[in-house]
């Protein structure tokens, strides 16, 4: 096989070690929190402690059950993909706002669009927008990391990580 570029094109990314370990830190929260009722407990997604929120006419529960299920995980792993997938964490967030911007014209169109409808999608999109970051900054380095150390199996991962131990 030729090789077509006479120049390194990885991505490179500036400060990559503190952006990776936030970014995989996000990760973590994000998946511990939509698996489980944490982010209803610790209030993030409980829309009820919002001020004046009754005036919104929003179904409470229902964002609350909405959003503690996995809705928001496939958003976030999609932000991930199109991150990756482009390079450039841009464009998970654009394709996340295009989309978003989509359903509430859907929902304009429809004449279904409501409160509910919108805070649905500023969370989507929300959503979108982290994991367009957590792709860009973790998975980048951690690909980097098994292209220069030539891994192409689990069995080279671990004897490569047992070298860098020793």
């Amino acid at each position: 096989m030729n090789k077509q570029y006479d120049q390194d094109t990885r991505v490179k990314i500036k400060n990559a070690r503190p952006k990776f370990f936030l970014a995989a830190t996000l990760i973590f929260i994000i998946f511990i929190g939509l698996n489980t009722k944490l982010f209803t407990s610790l209030g993030i997604f409980n829309f009820e402690r919002i001020p004046n929120v009754q005036l919104l006419n929003l179904d409470i529960n229902a964002l609350n059950r909405k959003l503690a299920g996995t809705e928001e995980g496939v958003h976030f792993l999609e932000g991930m993909v199109f991150s990756v997938l482009f390079g450039n964490p841009t464009t998970g967030m654009v394709v996340g706002f295009l989309k978003e911007s989509f359903d509430i014209g859907m929902h304009l169109k429809t004449g279904t669009l409501n409160n509910n409808a919108v805070a649905d999608g500023f969370m989507d999109l929300t959503f979108w927008i982290l994991g367009a970051l957590a792709g860009f900054y973790a998975l980048i380095p951690i690909h980097a990391f098994f292209i220069e150390n030539n891994i192409n199996n689990f069995r080279e991962l671990v004897s490569s990580l047992r070298k860098k131990e020793e």
